[in-house]
């Protein structure tokens, strides 16, 4: 009779244990999938997917859902694996500890999960069998890729919306464009001291002129710094065009082409509008010029007042 030593026994539950609990969670998952795949197709969705080279399938589904619910996936699949992690464990390190309940048991490796998950390790709890070992070496890698997918989706959620860049990148275009205008407007400043002193200096007294010279020198000063920060500010003012967002910048210039639009449709509705003026008037004097007398001769100055008077009769 062959007799099983507690590493074999141990194994065997762990292994069986594993392989139920991924087969029955794949197919939960591949059910739900399926369900989704069935409610996603419709012609429409066809339609777009094949258009866009875009596979409706179970990888599909399972990346909308974690976009859509990320905190919800995370928080769902993660605590579903400490509790089967941790029950094959205690399956794995029975015979290791044999002083502890298996609540005990449970409950120590569901807390041995969560330091190894997110690499802490008190190191409070340990593992004594090979298998708990290569459990904790996959709990340490899932832990991993769990952190750096939560990295990435915290990152997501921090960016900024298109809305909200848009607004930051008005409010710095406006900040430089004012200090841009401040800096000329002190270069200009300083550059008339500058010569309004220089010209004092050949009329002021040779006491005064010493003085006069020392403001002159300090105005000189002043203005090659304004000169430096106002060349300082248009290059920051360049430098923020050009790392502009290119889809801000493509609205931007949409933006400003359909109000040019607007404003050249609104000028030929107004030219319209007077080109039909215009012809109305001229249909007018259309009709009063026919149903004047028209005389194929050079009329006389009588002849002209008696036409005029005609036509003033049959207009009133």
């Amino acid at each position: 009779m062959k007799v099983h030593s507690p590493f074999e026994v141990s194994y065997g539950r762990a292994h069986n244990a594993l392989s139920y609990a991924v087969s029955t969670a794949c197919c939960r998952l591949q059910a739900a999938g399926e369900r989704r795949h069935l409610q996603n197709q419709n012609t429409s969705t066809k339609t777009i997917a094949s258009l866009n080279q875009i596979s409706v399938d179970f990888a599909f589904v399972i990346k909308t859902q974690l976009y859509n619910r990320p905190l919800t996936i995370i928080s769902v699949s993660t605590g579903c694996f400490w509790i089967m992690m941790a029950w094959m464990l205690t399956q794995c390190e029975r015979y290791s500890r044999s002083h502890l309940s298996g609540y005990e048991y449970f409950i120590d490796y569901i807390w041995f999960e969560v330091v190894t998950f997110f690499s802490i390790g008190y190191g409070d709890v340990q593992v004594e069998t090979y298998c708990g070992r290569g459990l904790a070496i996959i709990t340490g890698i899932v832990g991993t890729m769990m952190s750096s997918l939560i990295i990435a989706l915290m990152g997501r959620r921090m960016q900024l919306s298109l809305s909200e860049r848009r607004v930051n990148q008005v409010i710095a275009e406006s900040q430089l464009s004012l200090r841009h205008k401040h800096a000329a407007a002190r270069v200009l400043q300083y550059a008339w001291l500058t010569s309004r002193y220089k010209r004092n200096l050949s009329t002021v007294s040779q006491v005064q002129r010493r003085n006069v010279y020392i403001d002159m020198r300090q105005e000189q000063r002043n203005l090659l710094k304004a000169v430096i920060s106002f060349r300082k500010s248009r290059w920051k003012l360049r430098m923020r065009m050009e790392e502009e967002d290119e889809f801000i910048a493509f609205r931007r210039s949409f933006t400003e082409t359909e109000d040019r639009l607007h404003i050249v449709r609104t000028r030929q509705v107004q030219l319209k509008n007077q080109l039909l003026l215009l012809h109305d008037h001229i249909n007018h004097l259309t009709t009063i010029v026919a149903s004047c007398p028209v005389y194929y001769r050079t009329p006389s100055q009588d002849t002209i007042n008696t036409v005029g008077e005609e036509c003033r009769k049959k207009t009133m």
